[in-house]
């Protein structure tokens, strides 16, 4: 009886110590090339994590440039309320400013530098400028005026497309290769 009751208690013992073993999650380690740097100016910590894991691991971009920085007042136009705007910086390539909101949910953060990240694609391609009174895409130039923000070409790729990054995203931290930063 004693011989059972020992061996019962070390195969709880084994099934308690397996048990604990098995709920930790083990993280891949991650690198990023030295040539994408990405900082961060907002109060959302993890909008430079999320930024970098979309551009290299995602969207396969290894030299970049991208500040973020808190969206003000400068970019209301009175058409929309903006979580978010990028632009280029003229005088350096593969040089991005992304200003977004500050007061963001975790998903809504996710689903909006998805997005952003889309029309930094667009401008790597040569597809997209973007200027203070209207826009090229294409080849082709458009005024702000004459296009209203849900009719712009650029937004509706932007648009369908931000969804498809951000599942890559979420899977990303479902495999365990990421820390999820919103856990």
């Amino acid at each position: 009886m004693k011989t059972k009751l020992i061996i019962g208690g070390v195969i709880l013992l084994l099934l308690i110590v397996l048990g604990i073993r098995s709920c930790k999650k083990e993280y891949l380690p991650q690198t990023f090339p030295k040539t994408l740097m990405v900082k961060n100016y907002t109060n959302d910590q993890k909008a430079d994590t999320i930024v970098m894991i979309i551009l290299n691991k995602i969207m396969g971009y290894d030299t970049m440039t991208v500040n973020i920085y808190k969206l003000t007042d400068m970019f209301d136009t009175g058409e929309i309320i903006l979580n978010a705007h990028t632009v280029a910086n003229p005088f350096e390539k593969h040089n991005y400013m992304i200003f977004m909101k500050n007061d963001l949910s975790p998903e809504e953060v996710k689903s909006t530098l998805s997005h952003e990240i889309i029309h930094i694609r667009q401008m790597e391609d040569s597809k997209l400028s973007i200027f203070d009174k209207g826009y090229v895409w294409n080849k082709d130039s458009f005024n702000y005026k004459n296009v209203t923000y849900d009719s712009r070409p650029y937004e509706i790729e932007a648009f369908a497309g931000m969804l498809s990054i951000k599942a890559k995203l979420d899977k990303l931290y479902e495999k365990n290769v990421f820390v999820n930063p919103f856990k």
